[in-house]
């Protein structure tokens, strides 16, 4: 399955390589278009909730304006991606 393939060379990849890639080359909505803002490295998230790398929790509350409307990490949501992978 291509789609798999892609998902595990992308989890193999050191966490740095991705923030790199991430300060390079994404633009995040409600920052400046000259990048100096700090990448944050996001473990886990739940429901309106981002837990980072670092311990701290935030409160997402811009991400229903963008593709978060439904909250992260929703079953629902998880199993229909895993079925089209």
């Amino acid at each position: 399955e291509p789609g798999r393939r892609v998902v595990e060379r992308a989890w193999a990849r050191p966490l740095a390589e991705h923030l790199a890639a991430d300060a390079a080359h994404v633009w995040h909505p409600y920052t400046r278009a000259a990048r100096s803002s700090r990448v944050w490295s996001v473990a886990s998230a739940k429901g309106v909730r981002l837990s980072f790398e670092s311990g701290e929790e935030v409160i997402d509350g811009m991400s229903s304006w963008w593709a978060a409307i439904h909250g992260y990490n929703h079953e629902a949501l998880n199993a229909a991606a895993r079925e089209q992978l």
